[in-house]
C-alpha cells in the first residue's frame, strides 16, 4: 500500500488509492498517531504502550502492543510497519503525510514571486481541517507536534499575508491577518500586517487607530509597551512611509575611496543624489563605464550620513562572481550565516537595522543584485540602498540618477584659463599633481580642450590622458589619440585602456597581465612574490619600477593607509589586463603561481596566528580573503586539489578566526572533492571541511568528512582538524561523554604543533565544568592556561582564560569576573570574534548574579548587538534569558516574561543543564506568581508570535529603556 496517505491536520484520517481507511477509534488510532508524529524514524515499545494505554496498563503490555501492531498491519499492509533494534517504524514515502506537504508547499513559496507564494500558501493552509492531531493534540506523546504545527499554520498565515500585500492585494492580507488576530490578539507580525495593509489601501487613519487600540490592550492587559518595530511603523505611516528623523550621535563616514583630489562638474548632480537617496529608499546611479559613479557616491557620503543619521555600509561587487551578490553583503557586514540561508540571514539581520548599504559596481550581478535589494525594500523598512551600476537595477520603487560624461568644449573655444570646462578642469588639475608647473595657456589650451573631445568628457578616460601628459606632453597625447585634428570621439573606455597600454614597455605590459590575477590589494612584496615564481623576469628592480610605471599610467590605483602603501586595479582595466593574461599563454602558470602565493601567505598567517603574532596574522587573513577564495576558486575548477587542500587546511590551523561566509563554502567544497579522491595526501582538505561543517551547523556531514580523514591519514594537522570536527559534533549534540573522548584522542596525537596542542585541554576544562566536576575542571583550565603561555599561542591563551572564568565563576565570581575581563579584552585585541563574545557573556552572567546592574545592562547592549550580527543564536539565546533575570531584578517583570518565553519556544534555544534547571524555572515561578497566571500566559503567547530578530530588538529597546530611567 504505497499509495498511503495520512491526514493530521484536524482528526486523523488514513487514505489508500483514494479510498478512506478507517482505523477504529481507541488503542489503534493512538498508536498510529503516536507512529505519525516520528514517522520514518524507530519508536520503542515503551513510548507505543504509553501512548495506547498512559496508567492504565494490561497484564502484559508488550504481547498487548503486538496485537495492536498485527491489526495496524492488516489496515495498513505488512511493508508499512517495520520493527528492527530501536523499536517499530512506520515506513512511508516523502509526502504521505499532509503535515510534511504543508511544510513543503510552505518552503517553496519563500523563494516565489508574491502571487505565486500567495498561492502556494493559500494551498498549504487549505490542508487543514482543525486542529493538529486534535483528537490526541493533549497526549504527551503528539503535544508538542501539534503546537509546532500550529506555530507554523499561523506563522504561514502572516506569510501569506505579506505575500498578498506585495502583490498588491491589501484588502485581502488585511481581512486574513483580521481573522487570525481575532484567537491570537498579541501576535506582533500580524499587527504589524494589518497596519501595513490598512495603510496601502488608502486606509491611515484605521491604521493608526488599530495602533492605538493595539498599544492600549498592551498597556491594560499585559503591561508592555509596543515593540520598537512597531512604533517605527506607527512614525513611517504619520509620514507617509518617510523614515523618522533621526537622533543622536551622526555615525562615522566609512573609508572606501580617495576623495581627496579636486571634484569638478558634478555640484548640482551630488545635490541631486542627496535629495534622491533622502526621498527614496532605493537609489541607483547610471553612467558608462569610467564615468566616475563610484566617486559621485563617495563624495556624497558625508553629506547623505549626516542628513539621514545612518551607518553606512560599502560592498564593492566588482570582483564578486555570479551567484555570490547575497554572500558579498552579508560578508561585508560581518555576519556568519548557516548553510544555504545566506538570503534569510541578511534580511533577518537587516530586518531590525537601520543603515544605508552602497552596493558598488552592479552591472554583472543585476538580477541577482535586483532580487536581494527587492527582499530588502520588502523586509527591511529602515534600510535604504544605494547602487551604482552601468544599468538599472529595475527594482520597483527605485528612483535613478543618471551620470553623464563631462561636457567638452567646443572646437575653436581657446579658453585662456581653466575656465569652466570641468573635463578641462579635471584634465589639468590631474596633470598638476604630477606636473606642478603645467599651466593652461593660449599655446596649449586647444590641445587640451582637443584631448578632451577625444575622450568624450569621460572622467576616468581624461584621468589616465592626464598621467600620459605629464611625461609626454599634451601634444604627443593629442597625437596618440589617433590624430590631433580628430574630434569623434573614441568608441568606450577600453579604448582609453588600450591606447594607455600601448604606451608601456612589453615587460610592463606582461606585468599588467599578471596583476589581473589579484583579487584584492596587494603590496609590493606581494607582487615580487608572484613574479618570482614565474620565468623569464629580471632581478627585483625591474618588476618594482614596471610596477611604478603602471601606476604612473593611472592603470594602477595607489593608496596610502598609515605607513602602508597598497595597490589596487579598476575593474575595467582588470578587464583588459586579464584579456592580456589569457592571450599571453601564461594564464595558468600565473594563476597556479597565485594560489601558491596564497597558500603560502595562509601557512604564514597560521604559524603567527598559534605563535605570539596573531594581530599581525589575522589582519592578513582578512586583506587576503578575496584572493583566498579566488585562489580556492581556481584550484576546484582546474582540478589542483594539491594546492587547494593544504591551503583550506591551514585557514582551518587558525583555532577562533572564522573565514567569511564564500570561503567557508570552498573550503566544504574542496573537502567534497579530496574525500570523493581518496588520496591521503589529500586527506587535510577532507577535515578542514569537516570542521567548516560544525560551523554551519551539519554535523552529520561534518563527522562524516572527519571519519574520511582519520581513514586517509594519521597526520598531526589532518588528525587535530578531524578530532575536532567530532568533539564539536558531539558537543553540539549533547553527548559530553564522546565529545570528552575525542578531545583526549586529539591531544594525543604525535607531532602536533605547541599552539594546536593547548587547544584540547581547554574544552576538557569547559566540559567539566559544565559536568559538575569543578575540581577536574580546574586542574584542567590552570594546566591549559599555562600550556598555552608555554606555547605562546594569543588565541589559546585567550580561550584559555574563558574557561577558567567558567570555572572561577561557579566558586568565586568576583575573580571568574577578573579572567572573563582578562579573556574578552585579550580576544578583542588579536580579532578573536567567537572568544570575544562568549568571554562577555559569561561576564554578564556574573554581574547579574551578583547584582551589578548598571554594569551588566551597559555590556548587555554591544553584546546583543554582536551576537545577533555572528548569527550564534544559542548564545544569544541564553543571553536573553539571563536578560530576564536582569529585567525581573530590576523590577520589570512584564518585559522579564516576554524574554523568557520567547526563549523557551525557541527550537534553537540551548537545552538547560545544572544549576540553571532549577533557577530559571524559580524565575518563571516568581514571574507567573507576580504577573498573574493569565496575564503570564498571554505574554508568552504575544512572545511566541514574535520573530526572533524582533525578539533582539525589542531586547535591545527594553535594555536601553532601564539604563535611561536608572541613570536619571
Amino acid at each position: 500500500m504505497s499509495d498511503l496517505r495520512f491526514s493530521v491536520l484536524g482528526r486523523m484520517e488514513v487514505a489508500s488509492g483514494g479510498e478512506q481507511v478507517p482505523v477504529p477509534p481507541g488503542r489503534r488510532r493512538a498508536v498510529l498517531a503516536c507512529l505519525l508524529v516520528h514517522a520514518g524514524r524507530p519508536v520503542t515499545a515503551d513510548a507505543l504502550v504509553e501512548a495506547a494505554w498512559s496508567d492504565d496498563l494490561p497484564r502484559d503490555p508488550r504481547a498487548s502492543l503486538h496485537t495492536v501492531v498485527s491489526r495496524l498491519r492488516t489496515l495498513l499492509g505488512a511493508a508499512a510497519l517495520t520493527v528492527g533494534p530501536g523499536g517499530y517504524t512506520l515506513e512511508i514515502e516523502g509526502g504521505a503525510i499532509d503535515a510534511d506537504r504543508f511544510a513543503a508547499l510552505a518552503e517553496r513559496a519563500r523563494g516565489a514571486p508574491p502571487k505565486r507564494a500567495a498561492d502556494l500558501l493559500r494551498e498549504a493552509l487549505g490542508l487543514w481541517r482543525g486542529p493538529a492531531y486534535a483528537e490526541f493534540a493533549d497526549r504527551d506523546f503528539a503535544a508538542p507536534e501539534a503546537e509546532r504545527l500550529e506555530r507554523l499554520r499561523l506563522e504561514v498565515t502572516e506569510d501569506r499575508s505579506a505575500a498578498l500585500l506585495d502583490a498588491g492585494a491589501s484588502e485581502e492580507a488585511v481581512r486574513l491577518v483580521e481573522a487570525l488576530l481575532v484567537d491570537h490578539p498579541f501576535r506582533e507580525r500580524a499587527v504589524q500586517l494589518l497596519l501595513t495593509g490598512l495603510y496601502r489601501a488608502g486606509r491611515q487613519a484605521d491604521a493608526l487607530d488599530r495602533y492605538r487600540r493595539h498599544r492600549t490592550i498592551l498597556a491594560e492587559e499585559l503591561g508592555l509597551d509596543p515593540s520598537p518595530a512597531l512604533r517605527d511603523l506607527e512614525a513611517r505611516i504619520l509620514g507617509h512611509d518617510l523614515l523618522p528623523a533621526h537622533g543622536g550621535a551622526v555615525p562615522t563616514v566609512p573609508a572606501w575611496l580617495d576623495t581627496s583630489t579636486a571634484f569638478f562638474g558634478r555640484d548640482a548632480t551630488l545635490d541631486d543624489l542627496v535629495t534622491a537617496v533622502a526621498d527614496s529608499r532605493t537609489v541607483t546611479v547610471t553612467g558608462v563605464g569610467g564615468v566616475g559613479k563610484s566617486r559621485l557616491v563617495a563624495q556624497g557620503l558625508p553629506r547623505l550620513v549626516e542628513r539621514l543619521g545612518l551607518p553606512v555600509m560599502v560592498v564593492e561587487l566588482a570582483s564578486v562572481p555570479p551567484g555570490r551578490a547575497a554572500t558579498a553583503v552579508a560578508d561585508a557586514f560581518g555576519l556568519r550565516p548557516r548553510a544555504g540561508n545566506v538570503t534569510r540571514d541578511l534580511l533577518e539581520y537587516l530586518s531590525i537595522d537601520r543603515a544605508l548599504v552602497v552596493l558598488d559596481n552592479c552591472e554583472h550581478l543585476l538580477e541577482e543584485v535586483a532580487e536581494v535589494v527587492d527582499a530588502v525594500m520588502r523586509r527591511c523598512a529602515r534600510v535604504r540602498v544605494l547602487a551604482t551600476s552601468r544599468h538599472r537595477l529595475g527594482v520597483t520603487s527605485e528612483r535613478v540618477v543618471p551620470l553623464a560624461p563631462f561636457p567638452v568644449p567646443a572646437t575653436g573655444d581657446t579658453t585662456s584659463g581653466p575656465g569652466t570646462d570641468p573635463a578641462v578642469q579635471l584634465f589639468v588639475d590631474r596633470v598638476r599633481r604630477l606636473r606642478p608647473g603645467f599651466e593652461l595657456t593660449a599655446g596649449n589650451a586647444e590641445s587640451v580642450a582637443a584631448v578632451c573631445r577625444r575622450l568624450d568628457g569621460l572622467p576616468l578616460a581624461l584621468e589616465m590622458a592626464a598621467s600620459r601628459a605629464a611625461t609626454l606632453g599634451v601634444g604627443d597625447v593629442l597625437d596618440g589619440l589617433d590624430g590631433s585634428t580628430a574630434d569623434e570621439p573614441l568608441p568606450d573606455l577600453r579604448a582609453v585602456v588600450e591606447w594607455s597600454v600601448r604606451l608601456l614597455s612589453a615587460s610592463e605590459r606582461r606585468l599588467l597581465g599578471q596583476l589581473s590575477v589579484f583579487v584584492g590589494s596587494f603590496v609590493t612584496d606581494d607582487v615580487t612574490s608572484l613574479t618570482g615564481r614565474l620565468s623569464r623576469w629580471p632581478e627585483d628592480g625591474g618588476v618594482v619600477a614596471a610596477l611604478g610605471e603602471l601606476v604612473e599610467s593611472h592603470l594602477l590605483v595607489r593608496e596610502e593607509r598609515g605607513v602602508a602603501v597598497r595597490f589596487r586595479m579598476l575593474a575595467l582595466v582588470r578587464a583588459y589586463a586579464d584579456g592580456l593574461l589569457t592571450a599571453s599563454g601564461e594564464a595558468d602558470a600565473v594563476r597556479c603561481a597565485h594560489a601558491e602565493w596564497a597558500g603560502e601567505r595562509v601557512a604564514r598567517a597560521a604559524r603567527d596566528w598559534n605563535s605570539g603574532r596573531a594581530v599581525a596574522a589575522g589582519e592578513s587573513l582578512v586583506r587576503a580573503g578575496p584572493d583566498l577564495a579566488a585562489a580556492v576558486r581556481w584550484t576546484l575548477a582546474v582540478g589542483r586539489l594539491d594546492v587547494a587542500a593544504p591551503l583550506v587546511g591551514c585557514v582551518r590551523q587558525c583555532p577562533h578566526w572564522l573565514p567569511g561566509i564564500e570561503l567557508g563554502d570552498l573550503i566544504v567544497e574542496v573537502a567534497e572533492r579530496c574525500a570523493e579522491a581518496g588520496d591521503p595526501s589529500l586527506a587535510v582538505g577532507t577535515a578542514a571541511g569537516a570542521l567548516a561543517c560544525t560551523d554551519r551547523g551539519e554535523l552529520e556531514r561534518a563527522r562524516e568528512l572527519a571519519a574520511a580523514a582519520y581513514a586517509l591519514s594519521d597526520d598531526a594537522g589532518t588528525g587535530f582538524l578531524a578530532g575536532f570536527a567530532n568533539v564539536v559534533s558531539e558537543f553540539y549534540a549533547g553527548d559530553y561523554d564522546a565529545a570528552s573522548d575525542w578531545l583526549h584522542r586529539v591531544a594525543e596525537l604525535p607531532g602536533l604543533a605547541p599552539g594546536l596542542r593547548a587547544e584540547p585541554p581547554i574544552t576538557v576544562a569547559l566540559l567539566e565544568c559544565y559536568h559538575g566536576d569543578l575540581a577536574t575542571a580546574r586542574a584542567c583550565a590552570d594546566a591549559a592556561l599555562l600550556g598555552a603561555e608555554a606555547a605562546g599561542s594569543e588565541p589559546a591563551r585567550a580561550f584559555a582564560l574563558y574557561a577558567v572564568g567558567e570555572v572561577e565563576a561557579k566558586e568565586d565570581p568576583r575573580q571568574g569576573e577578573v579572567r572573563f575581563r582578562e579573556a574578552a579584552a585579550e580576544a578583542e585585541r588579536i580579532g578573536s570574534e567567537h572568544v570575544h563574545h562568549v568571554a562577555r557573556l559569561g561576564l554578564f552572567a556574573v554581574l547579574v548574579r551578583q547584582g551589578r546592574h548598571r554594569e551588566a545592562l551597559d555590556l548587555v547592549m554591544p553584546l546583543l548587538h554582536d551576537l545577533r550580527r555572528a548569527a550564534m543564536w544559542p548564545q544569544l539565546w541564553t543571553t536573553l534569558r539571563i536578560a530576564a533575570e536582569l529585567l525581573a531584578a530590576c523590577e520589570r517583570p512584564r518585559d522579564a516574561a516576554f524574554l523568557l518565553g520567547a526563549v523557551q519556544a525557541a527550537d534553537d534555544a540551548p537545552q538547560l543543564v545544572g544549576d540553571d534547571i532549577a533557577r530559571y524555572r524559580h524565575l518563571a515561578d516568581q514571574l507567573t506568581t507576580l504577573l498573574g497566571a493569565t496575564a503570564a500566559g498571554r505574554i508568552t503567547e504575544l512572545a511566541v508570535g514574535v520573530a526572533r530578530a524582533q525578539v533582539a530588538d525589542w531586547a535591545v529597546s527594553v535594555v536601553e529603556q532601564t539604563r535611561s530611567a536608572r541613570t536619571g
